[in-house]
């Protein structure tokens, strides 16, 4: 089982994507945060393979930050960078 973690600020993508990834059968929603400090706390606190990382937050580089952070203790985990921007 691949476990995801979703970090986005706007609830309704958030939930979006919790409900199309917990429809797989080979991946589950472990954990979900609103913000990059969120995301880094709870990074910590439960393993995951996969975080769905928003760039813009609370602040227009809070997803970058949070993980540069989230890497610098936990190197395995592989972070995909969302965005609205090109």
């Amino acid at each position: 089982m691949i476990k995801v973690a979703i970090v986005e600020d706007f609830e309704l993508i958030r939930e979006d994507l919790k409900e199309l990834i917990d429809s797989q059968e080979d991946m589950q929603v472990v954990w979900a945060a609103e913000t990059g400090v969120q995301a880094v706390e709870l990074a910590e606190k439960e393993a995951t393979d996969i975080i769905l990382m928003d760039i813009e937050m609370e602040t227009k580089d809070a997803g970058i930050r949070a993980s540069r952070e989230i890497l610098a203790s936990l190197p395995d985990i592989k972070i995909i960078i969302l965005t609205v921007y090109e």
